[in-house]
């Protein structure tokens, strides 16, 4: 197992200590849920949300927690210190998917971070080389990095050692990383997942049966295509005949549920709903019905992981997270995968 290298910074007996729960999908939505509900956040709850992730309390809202863009991560970290200069005296516990990427550089370089847990985010949490290998670091302009941390107030609210920021671009990246000081443990859906890191709490998952038993035909239907059209941006043509035929895919499904009397509910993946245009989805909106607008108008609990709901079957476009879980709690058999190709 991975060893602690070095100490969490002292508590400070007069500091505010803050519980950041940072959520941007449906499973860290529905970990971070249980989280809160069942008294593992015991300290000043500070929600963040990104990738249109929804919170029924008080939250931040961000694009996502900035990747390796400057702008974004300033963005995310000036709406967390926001919050936190309130108070003169601060720590955080992080309960994050990940530090793979800047922001996760940039707190393991701060002064008030106190403790570090990861919850699972799909297949990243068991891939054995995202803790036993450091990730690939992008380069980032250090001086414009500074400029901007100081600019919005960052670096005093963090407490950011200056010395290091400055070293940032030699410093590695690690997915999951339980050599950093504060690394306390993970919380997980899967006796499979986070397979090398310590202190690793199964979370039981409740599943929601919001579906009447006299509804014999709900399907969910979950494209994942960001990384599809990524791929093939650059032969248009060939894109355009294979969103096509998966929109004429969608009418006949949308059609035959019709006729049966049941319902068909379109749900694309996290990146997918942050980063396409409205115009692309309503396409496949108007052939069934919209995941939030299905849920909203029967007053069904929203935001959850899809396969913790009883829908009669699951069509998954493309590889995503959503097969996992729909394997894991539903069973293979509720599961119809769809690979464009």
């Amino acid at each position: 197992m991975p060893t602690r290298a070095h100490k969490a910074p002292p508590y400070m007996a007069t500091e505010k200590l803050f519980d950041l729960l940072y959520m941007h999908s449906p499973i860290t939505y529905s970990i971070g849920r249980h989280l809160v509900e069942n008294g593992y956040l015991s300290n000043e709850l500070l929600v963040v949300c990104g990738r249109n992730t929804q919170w029924n309390g008080p939250h931040l809202s961000v694009e996502n927690d900035g990747v390796w863009s400057i702008a974004r991560t300033c963005d995310y970290l000036e709406k967390v210190c926001g919050v936190l200069r309130a108070h003169p005296e601060v720590g955080l516990n992080l309960y994050v998917p990940h530090s793979g990427f800047l922001v996760g550089k940039l707190f393991s370089i701060s002064g008030v971070v106190r403790k570090v847990y990861y919850i699972e985010e799909g297949s990243a949490a068991y891939d054995l080389n995202n803790a036993l290998q450091p990730w690939a670091s992008r380069q980032v302009d250090i001086g414009l990095l500074t400029r901007e941390l100081e600019r919005r107030g960052v670096l005093d609210v963090l407490k950011i050692d200056r010395e290091r920021l400055a070293q940032l671009n030699s410093i590695e990246s690690w997915f999951f990383n339980a050599r950093q000081p504060g690394f306390s443990g993970a919380f997980c859906v899967s006796e499979r997942a986070f397979p090398t890191l310590s202190n690793v709490t199964i979370l039981p998952m409740s599943t929601m049966e919001i579906i009447p038993a006299t509804e014999t035909i709900w399907l969910c239907m979950l494209p994942c295509l960001i990384n599809f059209v990524a791929e093939h941006e650059n032969d248009k043509p060939l894109l355009d005949k294979f969103l096509y035929g998966l929109l004429m895919m969608v009418r006949m499904q949308a059609a035959m549920v019709r006729n049966l009397g049941g319902a068909l509910v379109i749900k694309f993946h996290p990146a997918d709903d942050a980063y396409f245009e409205a115009d692309f989805k309503d396409h496949f909106y108007a052939l069934g019905t919209g995941y939030r607008d299905f849920f909203e108008m029967n007053d069904f609990p929203l935001g959850y992981e899809p396969a913790l709901y009883n829908f009669t079957k699951f069509i998954v476009v493309n590889d995503s997270s959503a097969l996992l879980y729909i394997r894991q709690f539903r069973g293979q058999e509720s599961v119809v995968p769809v690979k464009l190709d």
